[in-house]
C-alpha cells in the first residue's frame, strides 16, 4: 500500500512537471525532453553536476552518452536562457498588480577552484566580501503581497562581447518587464542601482520606484537647492512607525518630483521615492524597503538548494542556460504551491511541521520533491542492477503509458 502511495504522488508531480513544459510553446520537442530531463536531476540530486544527473535519468543507455546529450544542449543552445525568462515575465503578468514591488537585484556567481571556465572574471562574492572567480548576475523577482514570483534571471561577464555595462544591462530587464507588463508595479532597488540615468528612465516609462540614496545629491526643497545629507541633519523624524522613527519631504531632482523618506533605527536609511508621497505612502516606502531582503533569500535558495556553484561546464552559455534552468525549477515549485493536493503531498514528504510557519517554505518543497522523486529513481537503479532483464522505468509504475514521461 505505502508502495503504491509513493508511486501515485510520483505520476502526479510527474504529470504537473510534464504539463507545465508541454505548455511552454517556444521550445521544440528536443529542448522540453532535455529541460524535463534537467529538472527530474535537479530535483533529485540538488546540484547541476552533470554526471550526478546523468547518473539518476532512467535511461537504458549508457551514462557517458546521457551525459555527453546534456552538455551538448547546454553548451548549444543559445537562446534558452532568453525563451525562459520571457516566458515567466508572460505567464506571471495574470498574478501581477499595480501595487506588487518589484526586487531587483545584483549578484554572483563564482566558484571555489575553477579559474579557466570560459569568459570567467574576477567578481566580488557579496555573502562572503571577497574576490573570487566568477561571473556577475541580475535576479528579478515580483512580491505581490502573497507570494514570491520569479521573474528574470541573467548571467554576465564583463569580457563577452555583447556585454555594454552594468547599466545597460539593468535598463534591458527593465524594458524587457514594461514590453509585457507596462508600468505596473513599484520598483524597489537597494543603493547599487543610485543612479540619475536609472531614475530618468523609470519616470519616463511612468514606473513608480523606491531607491535607497547612497550618494549625496542636490536636490530641490522648498525652491532652493540642497545636499540631501543637509535635509536631513534640519528635520527631525517627528513620524513613527512598526519599523522606526521618520520623516518625510517633497523635493525634486532636476524635473523628476521625488519624495526623500529620512528612516532612524539601527542605522539612517534614505529613500528616494517617485512622485510626492501622502504620509501612509511614505510610510509604506519603508516597510516595502524592507522586505526588499527576500531577493537576497531567493539568490540563497536558488544556490543552495540547486547547488548553481557546483555545475562543472565551462562553456560560459552553459553557464547562462544553467541559471536559467534553476530559475525555471523554482517556477515548477511555485506551481506545486498553488495545487494544494501537491503542495500538501511535497510538505507531507519533507516532514513539514504545520505549527511552525515557514517564511520562505520553498525549501521544504523542494525537500519534498526530493524524496517523491528519488522513490522512483534509486529503486530503478536497484532493480537494474540485480537483474538480467533489460528494465525500464514503466516497470515501477502503474501501467498507464499515455502519462509517462520518462520511458
Amino acid at each position: 500500500e505505502l508502495t503504491m502511495i509513493l508511486q501515485d504522488n510520483f505520476l502526479k508531480i510527474k504529470s504537473k512537471m510534464y504539463n507545465v513544459v508541454k505548455s511552454f510553446i517556444s521550445l521544440s520537442k528536443p529542448e522540453k525532453r532535455f529541460l524535463l530531463d534537467m529538472l527530474l536531476g535537479v530535483f533529485t540530486t540538488n546540484s547541476f553536476n552533470l554526471m550526478s544527473i546523468s547518473r539518476n535519468l532512467p535511461y537504458e543507455i549508457s551514462i557517458k552518452h546521457i551525459h555527453k546529450r546534456l552538455q551538448r544542449h547546454l553548451s548549444n543552445n543559445i537562446d534558452m536562457m532568453n525563451k525562459i525568462n520571457d516566458y515567466l515575465l508572460k505567464i506571471s503578468k495574470k498574478f501581477i498588480k499595480e501595487d506588487s514591488s518589484l526586487y531587483l537585484d545584483g549578484g554572483d556567481f563564482t566558484y571555489k577552484e575553477a579559474s579557466t571556465y570560459d569568459k570567467m572574471t574576477i567578481v566580488r562574492d557579496g555573502s562572503k566580501g571577497v574576490y573570487k572567480h566568477g561571473f556577475i548576475s541580475n535576479l528579478l523577482v515580483c512580491d505581490t503581497g502573497v507570494e514570491l514570483l520569479p521573474l528574470n534571471y541573467e548571467v554576465y561577464s564583463r569580457v563577452d562581447e555583447n556585454y555594454k555595462s552594468d547599466n545597460s544591462n539593468t535598463l534591458d530587464i527593465i524594458q524587457k518587464y514594461i514590453n509585457i507588463n507596462g508600468s505596473k508595479g513599484i520598483w524597489v532597488l537597494d543603493r547599487g542601482y543610485d543612479s540619475k540615468i536609472l531614475m530618468n528612465y523609470l519616470y519616463a516609462n511612468n514606473c513608480r520606484f523606491i531607491i535607497r540614496q547612497s550618494h549625496n545629491r542636490k536636490i530641490t526643497h522648498a525652491g532652493r537647492e540642497i545636499l540631501i545629507k543637509d535635509l536631513c541633519s534640519i528635520y527631525k523624524c517627528k513620524h513613527s512607525s512598526k519599523q522606526g522613527k521618520y520623516f518625510y519631504k517633497h523635493c525634486y531632482l532636476e524635473n523628476i518630483p521625488i519624495t526623500v523618506v529620512y528612516h532612524q533605527k539601527t542605522s539612517d536609511i534614505t529613500l528616494l521615492c517617485s512622485g510626492h508621497l501622502s504620509k501612509k505612502e511614505a510610510e509604506q516606502s519603508i516597510y516595502r524597503y524592507f522586505k526588499r531582503w527576500s531577493i537576497e533569500d531567493s539568490y540563497r535558495f536558488m544556490k543552495q538548494t540547486f547547488g548553481l556553484e557546483t555545475a562543472q561546464i565551462s562553456n560560459f552559455n552553459g553557464i547562462k542556460n544553467i541559471a536559467a534552468i534553476a530559475l525555471f525549477a523554482w517556477y515548477i515549485l511555485k506551481c506545486i504551491e498553488h495545487d494544494e493536493e501537491l503542495e500538501y503531498i511535497a510538505m507531507k514528504e519533507a516532514k513539514h511541521n504545520k505549527k511552525k510557519k515557514v517564511k520562505f517554505k520553498y525549501y521544504r518543497l523542494a525537500e519534498g520533491m526530493k524524496k517523491i522523486l528519488n522513490y522512483i529513481v534509486v529503486n530503478y537503479s536497484i532493480k537494474k542492477k540485480n537483474t538480467k532483464k533489460s528494465l525500464t522505468i514503466e516497470d515501477f509504475l502503474p501501467k498507464d503509458k499515455e502519462n509517462l514521461i520518462w520511458v
